[in-house]
């Protein structure tokens, strides 16, 4: 049933107006590099798969780990670890449902996953939330309009900060292969310049460098802990000490969404293991 809170907008319970569709049997391993469709797992980050689930608009989340929500559009696919849904109900849109969910992600990550390692998704606690929505249709199909132009702009400017990492990327390795003159330019290749270089054990490097050992210039180096140190069980619901894993250690950044916590009593246990600020994590 719905309440009417003023002139303009119903609150409606989410439960009452959705349709839960068939639990997919694609493993998030059914993710290609170049797969034709959109391919949605238990992450904020979309893949791609060679085969379709679904062609008909649908808000997939993830059971696992941390909140995420998409909207599956067009021909798309989703694995066992998500949850698909869509409106059965002319007075929400299927679209305005996905921007409500991910309006309140946070509030359902917080309130709505548990578990003392791996957490995962009470679906009943989502549909049990109340959502408000505009009385008049009109007034949705505004709503999603502006926001798929913020979405777009979005877009550009994440584009745009790809290209400048990789111009970013192209002068690392001049700086760090060829270094820069007294003049403050990049010295010339060593093909057109061979008396501004000289050979090492690692290779050709500038005049003026050395190659040193990491174990001669670091203060200290230690391995995570084994894996009979740091168990599911050791995990616990925040408050407690951060865990850095795997996942978090991309290419060439830190992912800092998917978070995991130990018990203060565990951490102290790995005190040789601890992160201090200015260390380098390198991936596994």
């Amino acid at each position: 049933m719905n309440k009417v809170k003023d002139g303009y907008f119903d609150c409606i319970t989410i439960g009452d107006h959705i349709s839960e569709l068939p639990k997919s049997m694609f493993p998030a391993s059914a993710a290609v590099d170049n797969g034709k469709y959109p391919f949605i797992c238990s992450s904020s980050k979309l893949k791609y798969t060679d085969k379709y689930l679904q062609k008909t608009p649908a808000v997939v989340m993830g059971t696992g780990g941390v909140a995420s929500v998409h909207f599956g559009q067009g021909q798309f696919a989703y694995s066992t670890d998500t949850w698909a849904i869509r409106s059965k109900s002319l007075q929400l849109d299927t679209e305005f449902l996905y921007r409500k969910i991910q309006q309140l992600l946070p509030e359902i990550d917080f309130k709505a996953f548990e578990g003392s390692g791996l957490k995962h998704l009470k679906k009943n606690d989502v549909k049990r939330l109340e959502i408000e929505i505009p009385s008049d249709l009109n007034i949705s199909k505004k709503i999603l309009k502006i926001l798929k132009i913020a979405d777009l702009t979005i877009e550009k400017t994440e584009a745009m900060i790809l290209k400048y990492q990789q111009i970013k990327a192209g002068l690392m390795h001049d700086f760090f292969t060829r270094g820069i003159c007294a003049d403050g330019k990049l010295r010339p290749p060593r093909e057109k310049a061979p008396e501004l270089y000289h050979e090492t054990a690692i290779g050709w490097i500038p005049i003026g460098w050395e190659s040193v050992s990491l174990d001669s210039i670091k203060e200290s180096l230690a391995d995570g802990p084994f894996g009979s140190n740091l168990k599911t069980e050791h995990y616990v619901t925040d408050p407690g000490v951060r865990a850095v894993r795997l996942q978090n250690i991309l290419a060439s950044g830190y992912n800092d969404e998917d978070k995991a916590f130990i018990s203060e009593k565990h951490a102290n246990f790995l005190v040789r293991n601890k992160v201090v600020s200015n260390d380098i994590l390198i991936a596994g």
